[in-house]
């Protein structure tokens, strides 16, 4: 049996709206395109009279012009056995000042130790990391401003690289309001002959208000070529949301609760603990497969609209 062979970060969000409805905060960077601007002048004299008056100019107005620009996220390495296919999860935000759409393309690199067969992207809409349909996509379609596309990279892996060959490629978002302004990102994927795990994160829902009970769940997949030891998560509640307590289930146990505390968990083959806000799990052994930890908080009494994030740690 082998450590599994990965180290990151998984991802998902949460967005807490008003209980009236979804508040947005003054967070623009810059004024909304075609926003106009108005500058007139005034005067004051005195006539002969010695009558104060007051005269005003005409109004002169400018338009604001739209400007592109986007982010595309953080480079990731991954592990993965040869024939197999790799999955990138991707975030494009629009953090340009008007409506724009962007166009995306891949390129195997150069200078690495093999090509990609295939590289193609899918819309993941609610950031699970899974394809949310079969169909590929090559353009995010219009977003407004301060709005993100979720969608996932998919590359294929040759059968002929060895074990330790990295494979490198590239991840290009381009404005299609500005072909001038795009964004770039590299990924790369390290041939390993032993256990790969791959794990995704997944919220039971992405809008809630106070006193919302939300349910976290992660989902490991050993995809590689042996059995993994001593898999290892570790997931910290962040502000704003509380753990329910003993509400960890693992899919090893069906429906029996894990408890809290760090002891024996029945069936055996699983420590999980929540202590100080912060949950960990170990796996003893995990085979080729898929299973599942989940969890449940809820979002405090007196939490502020705006989004939450919350990452888990694998190693």
């Amino acid at each position: 049996m082998v450590r599994p062979r990965i180290r990151g970060r998984i991802l998902a969000f949460l967005a807490i709206a008003a209980i009236l409805g979804l508040v947005s905060a003054g967070m623009a960077a810059m004024p909304p395109a075609l926003t106009p601007i108005g500058n007139q002048a005034t005067a004051t004299y005195s006539d002969a009279s010695g009558v104060t008056r007051t005269v005003t100019s005409n109004a002169v107005i400018t338009y604001v012009q739209q400007v592109a620009a986007l982010t595309l996220g953080s480079p990731m390495t991954k592990y993965a056995n040869p024939n197999s296919q790799v999955v990138f999860p991707l975030v494009l935000t629009n953090t340009g000042n008007g409506i724009d759409s962007f166009t995306l393309t891949a390129a195997n690199s150069g200078g690495d130790d093999f090509n990609f067969t295939g590289i193609a992207f899918y819309k993941d809409a609610n950031g699970d990391g899974v394809a949310d349909d079969t169909t590929p996509v090559t353009s995010t379609g219009n977003l407004a401003s301060g709005a993100a596309f979720h969608f996932i990279a998919v590359a294929i892996v040759p059968s002929t690289p060895a074990a330790g060959d990295d494979g490198v490629f590239t991840v290009t978002a381009t404005s299609v309001h500005t072909p001038g302004v795009s964004a770039t990102v590299t990924e790369q994927v390290t041939i390993t002959g032993n256990a790969v795990i791959n794990v995704t994160k997944s919220i039971s829902q992405h809008t809630a208000v106070p006193t919302n009970n939300i349910t976290y769940t992660l989902t490991y997949t050993n995809s590689g070529n042996a059995t993994a030891t001593n898999l290892t998560l570790t997931d910290v509640i962040p502000a704003h949301l509380t753990y329910v307590a003993d509400s960890g289930r693992w899919s090893g146990s069906g429906s029996t609760a894990l408890t809290d505390d760090d002891d024996v968990e029945v069936p055996a083959g699983i420590s999980y603990k929540y202590e100080d806000g912060t949950i960990t799990v170990v796996i003893a052994s995990v085979p080729v497969g898929s299973g599942t930890i989940s969890f449940h908080v809820t979002v405090d009494a007196a939490t502020p609209p705006g989004i939450i994030y919350n990452l888990a740690d694998v190693a």
